[in-house]
């Protein structure tokens, strides 16, 4: 019930199934996914700008290829 609602409030926070974690595949996806949501917020909270996006981007392909 709270992480349904959580859910809905906050739908662009990464959020995953406790049992699903044990899966260290999906464990690792989730970790890139915390990570990377929180440095998106940090570079839109500061000075934007496209070579900030293109750093993210290469940043985020790097931890996480394909995803």
């Amino acid at each position: 019930m709270f992480a349904q609602e959580f859910t809905n409030k906050f739908p662009l926070i990464p959020t995953e199934d406790e049992g699903r974690l044990n899966d260290s595949r999906i464990r690792e996806n989730f970790i890139v996914k915390v990570f990377s949501f929180y440095r998106l917020q940090n570079l839109f909270k500061e000075n934007f700008s496209i070579g900030g996006l293109v750093n993210f981007s290469y940043a985020t392909e790097v931890f996480a290829p394909g995803s």
